[in-house]
């Protein structure tokens, strides 16, 4: 509070010395960037006032303004008041006269506030005649001409693994991204406040096969089929697969491609597509790669818990054996198709270091082997080392 204090000092002396400059110089007075607009919101339905978007704009919302959201998401910190600062926003300049502050109908519950006249006197801030938030009240949201809107962002997951586009795909240097035959999506879908989503352009999604044709999908026509309420943030989808996977006696490469597209409210709309190359593996399930553990080594004073990763090409009843250097298995863990550890793809099992009589593992050096329950076939092994 004190450093906000200090900030509405320091505006109030450079617009004090600006306006003595002016007033010798028999200029017309302008404050680009350094102008306060304060203010309350009456909310006597109790509808919440916090958040909202408050506009503060000449004659015409679209040619210029500065705005602000209420309550503490905004510069006031304070639950029904709003600040104004054009220092936040250069598209304007503001001189003494006369200008308007409303606030923007809400596309979710459609509650707003008209416009209030304000006057800019030229003393660095000045407050504005309190906003009543109603039904059916406020203004449509400005545009920003020639501005277009940022783009949505599209995040996937595949069952509970999220695709990372940096890591995975088809290319060199790229990890495969395995999938079973059938499973389900998760698709979220954010933007940056106070821009709004075209949800409906979420629901299309495409898959290219094998051989190369795209089929096209609605989602929300997909059986199963969820979404989050229209207000949340981020916009959720879940969904399983809008067709099965066909596995081969080779691996097969599936290309998912993911829309999303802004409103298109508050500039010209924008649309991004985000892709997501999977493989099913063609052949039974086996382990790709080295199975990797962390910590390593393993410090038993300090650490909770070991780490084992490693890569599926298919989803499989897995267990764990641990091994001491004498052959004894000091802990089996075991894991279901689909789960975590079972599932394709890359999973992570904790251990938490005790063994199957309950008590917390010495130290030395452990061997571990992954093995399929299904048809008792090994997967894999690797070790780690255990010190005091």
């Amino acid at each position: 509070m004190k450093r906000f204090s200090w900030i509405i000092v320091g505006c109030l002396l450079v617009t004090f010395c600006l306006t003595a400059v002016g007033q010798r110089a028999g200029a017309q007075l302008s404050y680009p960037g350094i102008y306060w607009i304060l203010g309350s919101v009456q909310d006597p339905e109790g509808v919440g006032a916090e958040g909202r978007w408050v506009v503060f704009y000449k004659d015409d919302p679209a040619a210029g303004f500065a705005d602000d959201h209420v309550g503490t998401v905004g510069l006031s910190r304070r639950t029904g008041q709003y600040i104004l600062n054009s220092i936040e926003d250069m598209r304007m300049v503001v001189s003494p006269g006369e200008y308007k502050v409303a606030i923007v109908t809400s596309d979710v519950d459609n509650y707003g506030a008209d416009p209030v006249n304000v006057t800019v006197t030229g003393h660095g801030y000045d407050v504005a005649p309190d906003l009543l938030l109603a039904y059916g009240a406020g203004i449509a949201p400005p545009g920003r001409p020639g501005e277009e809107e940022p783009p949505p962002l599209i995040k996937v997951w595949f069952g509970n693994r999220l695709y990372q586009p940096s890591i995975f795909g088809l290319e060199e240097g790229k990890s495969r991204f395995y999938v079973a035959e059938e499973g389900n999506l998760k698709v979220e879908v954010s933007i940056a406040d106070p821009y709004q989503l075209d949800r409906e352009a979420s629901y299309s999604m495409s898959i290219q096969g094998p051989e190369g044709a795209v089929d096209s999908f609605d989602l929300s026509g997909v059986p199963g089929f969820v979404a989050s309420a229209a207000e949340a943030r981020p916009f959720v989808i879940e969904t399983p697969y809008p067709a099965a996977l066909a596995a081969g006696d080779e691996d097969r490469d599936y290309v998912f491609t993911f829309n999303a597209r802004s409103a298109g409210t508050l500039g010209p709309a924008t649309s991004v597509a985000t892709v997501a190359a999977v493989t099913v593996y063609g052949g039974p399930v086996k382990l790709v790669g080295v199975p990797l553990t962390y910590p390593s080594p393993v410090h038993l004073k300090t650490d909770k818990q070991v780490t084992f990763q490693y890569t599926l090409t298919g989803a499989a009843n897995v267990d764990i054996f641990l091994f001491d250097v004498s052959g004894r298995v000091v802990r089996k863990i075991t894991l279901n198709r689909d789960e975590e550890g079972g599932a394709p793809g890359v999973n992570k099992v904790g251990w938490d270091l005790m063994t199957d009589q309950g008590t917390l593992v010495s130290s030395g050096i452990y061997v571990f082997t992954l093995v399929n329950r299904d048809d008792g076939k090994l997967l894999g092994r690797g070790k780690f080392t255990c010190l005091p």
